[in-house]
């Protein structure tokens, strides 16, 4: 992926993204926003500071993500290892290329 590609998709992931409105106006948003690579890469928007242990591979929305290539996934609720509560993941797969 060329570094200007590469610009724009982590441009579109951070800036704020309304994930869907109610039928009352308010808008219900992502909490963050995070790429991680099969070699361990992680980036994170907003970034944080996560133990060192923390393993993106084994997280259950990446092993979907891999699992199902090119389809969105769903994670079932569970609790954030960043203390936002229990919350869900939507996951996509990105290519090199593609």
């Amino acid at each position: 992926m060329a570094d200007k590609q590469r610009k724009k998709l982590w441009l579109r992931l951070t800036l704020g993204c309304c994930l869907y409105t109610d039928g009352y106006g308010n808008c219900f948003w992502f909490v963050c926003r995070f790429v991680a690579t099969p070699s361990g890469v992680f980036l994170m928007f907003p970034g944080t500071l996560l133990n060192k242990e923390y393993d993106p591979t084994k997280r259950m929305w990446y092993r979907r993500a891999a699992e199902y290539p090119g389809k969105v996934t769903l994670t079932a609720p569970y609790l954030d290892t960043g203390g936002a509560g229990y919350i869900v993941t939507i996951s996509h797969t990105i290519y090199e290329g593609k």
